[in-house]
């Protein structure tokens, strides 16, 4: 009766060595060490992308803040524009209302009409009248006294105090609305700064999620690698907006 158990001579079937398997053997060591390498890429992978999703919900967030800062300062600006605007067109309206005062009140007085005169000064407002004194004593104290031309005009000495109403509150208001304007430009360009390093670390934060999903381990390095410079790059980015990592 033929037997299925032995081989050729007599001997056992699972006495014969495996074929191949000095292969398997020779190829196991790699197999352990490119699983070992693997791990490895994958773990540094996982800590990279959770820095930089750290990273980019951080700049997200300054981001957001510093163009809120600007919204509020191009606003103050704005409405200090507009009342320093109008507090110069009171204040030309007004210089315009005091020329013609005074100029009826120097035709008066060199026709020689001083009732008509005193009349035309007793309306002048009090803001005005004040320096319009200060002018005629210091006229009548031996200063420089008007001279009425011909055409009606005075000299070149005796107008100084036709400005109309100080507009200082307005030009404050100017400038206070310039230096708004300013701080409105600093905190977009560090809104803008924070912006472009959220980008970097969400791309940093991509190419982390392809490190830890690919199986292989040449686009695994690949994407590491494309990780840690995004992620560098968007570092060096916040190092050099001049805002120190805060409000």
């Amino acid at each position: 009766m033929k037997s299925y158990g032995t081989g050729r001579y007599g001997q056992s079937a699972n006495s014969y060595p495996a074929r191949g398997a000095s292969e398997a053997d020779s190829v196991l060591p790699h197999a352990g060490l490119l699983r070992g390498i693997r791990r490895r890429i994958e773990l540094i992978g996982i800590v990279m992308t959770a820095l930089s999703a750290l990273l980019a919900g951080w700049s997200f967030y300054q981001a957001s803040q510093w163009f809120g800062v600007g919204a509020v300062q191009f606003g103050t600006a704005n409405i200090d524009l507009t009342a320093s605007l109008q507090l110069h067109m009171e204040s030309e309206r007004q210089t315009m209302l005091d020329l013609l005062d005074f100029q009826e009140w120097l035709m008066a007085q060199r026709a020689g009409d001083n009732e008509t005169a005193n009349a035309v000064a007793g309306r002048f407002p009090d803001r005005f009248r004040q320096r319009f004194e200060q002018w005629r004593s210091s006229a009548a104290g031996g200063g420089e006294k008007p001279v009425v031309r011909q055409s009606g005009s005075t000299g070149e000495g005796s107008a100084q105090f036709l400005l109309g109403p100080p507009a200082d509150v307005g030009d404050q208001l100017t400038q206070h609305a310039k230096d708004a304007f300013l701080a409105a430009q600093r905190a977009n360009l560090h809104g803008n700064g924070f912006l472009v390093s959220g980008i970097l670390f969400g791309l940093a934060l991509l190419f982390g999620f392809c490190c830890v999903r690919i199986d292989t381990p040449a686009l695994q390095i690949s994407a590491l690698l494309c990780c840690e410079l995004a992620t560098l790059f968007g570092v060096a980015l916040l190092i050099s907006v001049p805002a120190h990592f805060g409000l």
